[in-house]
């Protein structure tokens, strides 16, 4: 079965560790019993109260109501929901972090130059990182996330994996390498990975395989990381590891072109 590392969202129970959707949990408190509330980011700046005014205005909502939390690990990127006005509670699951936000009509977004995206998203068109999505979610609070233990080693194993790999095979420091991953899919991993020590001529590529075309910016294509090898997309394909559902769903993911 196909494994994705957006995990399902089954935390059903966490709700009992808040007091209401927009209020600290009850142990949520400092050494002297005081507590603490969640952090909410007011808006400092004319461009952060414009985000929040048209999410408002997106979903017919009364501004007050809107929360944001800014992104520190990079610049422009917000987490952006409105405050339930009841107890119960939504998950948005990116990897091993569950974000823990108030029931609305409508689902938390990530809003990124202009734009807003759903977290998963946001994530695997390589907006949002998973160093971005942990800042967010962790930075209101314990009782604001949930983090996976075992699935978050298995994701830093194999992403260890992969970038020392590829540092091996280019001669270069595992310290800069960078990958963005496009799903699991039968242990083969699509990914979009360079090192910050090799250069890309800027030129329109391609990669057309099976029914899905890929475009890329540069030199730099797609790899598919399998039990210590990389392959490219139609290498892959050819030996059986991506089948024709993978390849629609990578190219979805991508912003590639696919059947409808």
């Amino acid at each position: 079965m196909k494994k994705k590392f957006v995990a399902a969202l089954i935390l059903a129970c966490a709700a009992t560790c808040l007091l209401s959707a927009c209020s600290p949990g009850k142990d949520d408190t400092d050494k002297n019993g005081n507590t603490t509330p969640p952090i909410t980011d007011t808006p400092k700046t004319e461009y952060e109260i414009e985000i929040k005014s048209t999410f408002a205005k997106k979903y017919g909502l009364d501004v007050s109501t809107v929360e944001l939390v800014k992104c520190e690990t990079r610049d422009a990127i917000y987490a952006v929901y409105a405050c339930g006005d009841n107890d119960a509670l939504s998950y948005e699951t990116v990897g091993a972090i569950t974000f823990i936000f108030p029931t609305t009509p409508h689902q938390m977004e990530i809003y990124y130059h202009g734009r807003f995206y759903e977290p998963s998203t946001a994530y695997y068109k390589g907006i949002l990182t998973y160093d971005d999505w942990f800042n967010i979610a962790t930075k209101r609070g314990k009782y604001w996330y949930r983090l996976d233990e075992e699935k978050w080693a298995e994701i830093k194993r194999t992403s260890d994996e992969i970038k020392s790999v590829f540092a091996a095979q280019n001669n270069v420091s595992t310290d800069t390498v960078w990958f963005h991953s496009y799903g699991e899919y039968n242990g083969a991993y699509p990914v979009m990975i360079t090192s910050n020590s090799l250069l890309y001529a800027t030129v329109i590529t391609y990669d057309y395989v099976g029914e899905i075309i890929l475009t890329y910016p540069s030199s730099q294509k797609m790899d598919v990381y399998y039990k210590g090898e990389f392959y490219s997309l139609p290498a892959a394909y050819r030996n059986g590891l991506l089948t024709d559902s993978d390849l629609i769903e990578i190219a979805k993911r991508y912003g590639g072109y696919y059947p409808e």
